[in-house]
């Protein structure tokens, strides 16, 4: 769990430094892509636009046979 945290943290840290010093209203890419590049010199492995299902404790998606595409998966510590 303490990883978990750890990544979390440094998911929300990288995007509230982008979002203070740039602030609202740019294309969603800018918000994923800036991220994506301070999470990655971290050392985390990061996928944007993939397919994904969505899943929790007492709900589960497959919107049909489409799966949903999340804008940035953190995976993990490379």
């Amino acid at each position: 769990m303490k990883e978990l945290e750890r990544i979390a943290k440094d998911v929300v840290k990288a995007s509230r430094k982008l979002h203070m010093a740039l602030g609202p209203g740019l294309l969603e890419s800018v918000y994923t892509v800036i991220p994506q590049k301070k999470l990655q010199k971290l050392g985390y492995r990061v996928e944007r636009k993939c397919r994904s299902r969505l899943r929790m404790k007492a709900f589960r998606s497959n919107l049909g046979s489409e799966r949903t595409r999340s804008s940035m998966v953190v995976l993990s510590l490379n």
